[in-house]
């Protein structure tokens, strides 16, 4: 809701009122875990299950390694919270710890989801869940900064992000993983933007299947 108690946005995954196939679901892990502060865990579940030291997304980790350690995920298809959307909220401030934490949150995400495991339409929403926060949000967000100190940690954190998406098995596609590589071995925004986030792109806009396949 708003700050002035308005609706802003319903979040109910296809699968409410149902218990959870995680390995066989279709939809991204993101759209059942969005709601981090929205979900129970029980302790024994939780065991030594902690936060990461994130500004960004530590609930949506936490929620990931929990489900890791779940038997049974289920919803309720009821409103049983409402989170106050504001601007002041840290989370929608553009600032340096931020987007840095952003970048960290990706991979961390990623490692988890793998993990999961899913189905093949799971998996590829997944991708493209990630690569639309790193790629179309992330990347240049550096020029937004006139302190170069806080421009050079951002860039640094960007290129770390894709070095260790790289790193992670599968996750980009053989095609584009080889023009990723070639990217991040000369850390070059130009040559990552024709190779892959053009293209990026433009698949999201006529749907082309070899870039998120």
């Amino acid at each position: 809701v708003t700050s002035h108690n308005e609706p802003f946005e319903t979040l109910s995954p296809d699968t409410c009122g149902k218990n959870i196939n995680l390995q066989a679901r279709t939809q991204s892990i993101i759209r059942i875990c969005q709601a981090g502060s929205a979900t129970i865990i029980s302790r024994n579940t939780c065991g030594d299950v902690r936060f990461l030291p994130l500004p960004q997304g530590e609930d949506v980790i936490f929620v990931l390694d929990c489900m890791l350690h779940s038997r049974r995920v289920a919803f309720i298809d009821k409103p049983l919270l409402h989170y106050l959307m504001h601007p002041a909220q840290n989370s929608r401030k553009i600032s340096e710890s931020l987007i840095v934490g952003t970048c960290n949150y990706i991979p961390e995400f990623a490692s988890r989801c793998a993990k999961i495991g899913g189905s093949d339409a799971a998996k590829a929403d997944t991708f493209r869940y990630l690569c639309d926060i790193l790629f179309l949000r992330v990347f240049k967000s550096w020029h937004l900064f006139d302190d170069r100190s806080a421009s050079s940690n951002i860039k640094e954190a960007f290129w770390h992000a894709v070095s260790r998406l790289a790193q992670q098995q599968n996750f980009f596609p053989p095609l584009l993983q080889k023009f990723v590589l070639t990217a991040l071995n000369k850390k070059s925004s130009c040559l990552l933007k024709t190779t892959v986030i053009w293209p990026y792109r433009l698949s999201k806009k006529i749907n082309l299947r070899w870039i998120t396949s």
